[in-house]
C-alpha cells in the first residue's frame, strides 16, 4: 500500500490485535458472566418480581454485548479475507 505510513500502519495492527484478544476474552467469559448474573440478581435483597426484572435486564445487556463482539469478530474476519486477495 503505497502511501501508507509507517504509524498508520503499526496503529492499524495494534487495533487488529486488541480486537482479537477483546473478542476472545469475550467468548471465555460470556457464559461465566451470564450464569453469574442470573444467580446474583436472585441473591439480591429485593422482592420477587424486581428479582425478574433485573435477570431479564442482565440478560438483555449480555445479548447485546454478545451481538456488537458477534459483528466485530465478523468484521475482523472479513479484512482478514480482503487481505488475502
Amino acid at each position: 500500500m503505497p502511501g501508507n505510513s509507517p504509524l498508520l500502519s503499526v496503529l492499524k495492527t495494534f487495533a487488529d490485535i486488541l480486537l482479537f484478544t477483546l473478542i476472545n476474552i469475550w467468548v471465555v467469559i460470556d457464559s461465566v458472566l451470564l450464569v453469574g448474573g442470573i444467580i446474583l440478581c436472585i441473591m439480591m435483597f429485593n422482592p420477587w418480581p424486581m428479582k425478574f426484572v433485573y435477570m431479564a435486564l442482565w440478560i438483555v445487556i449480555i445479548y447485546s454485548v454478545s451481538r456488537i463482539v458477534t459483528a466485530l469478530d465478523n468484521y475482523r474476519k472479513s479484512k482478514e479475507t480482503d487481505k488475502g486477495k
